[in-house]
């Protein structure tokens, strides 16, 4: 079980990957209430980012809207995200993000992945 994220500005790529062993420690360090099997809290992790301001209702009960600020530390870029679950518990992350690559690298990458499908 792992997750890799890849966010750009479209000028810049940043990637975040973690596996099981990280993504358990991330858990102690931002949602310690959050039980469960590892798969459950990477299908979370997705719905976070996937939401949007607005609430929404799953089987996760009933949720807040979902609230993302970007802060850019030296050459990484950190994705906090949060959500109100149940209306009364706070489910918070942070995706502390790399540069992928070297400016080259990302410069190739978005030209294969993200603009050339565009054409």
């Amino acid at each position: 079980d792992s997750y890799q994220l890849l966010v750009t500005d479209l000028v810049s790529v940043w990637v975040r990957s973690s596996d099981a062993r990280a993504i358990e420690e991330e858990r102690r360090i931002y949602a310690s209430f959050a039980k469960g099997p590892l798969p459950a809290l990477i299908n979370r992790l997705e719905r976070l980012l996937l939401s949007s301001d607005v609430s929404s209702s799953s089987a996760m009960g009933n949720t807040g809207p979902a609230k993302h600020t970007v802060e850019r530390s030296g050459n990484n870029l950190i994705l906090r995200s949060e959500q109100l679950l149940d209306n009364s518990i706070l489910f918070p992350w942070a995706f502390e993000c790399k540069p992928f690559g070297s400016p080259r690298e990302q410069a190739i990458f978005l030209r294969d992945h993200m603009f050339r499908p565009c054409l």
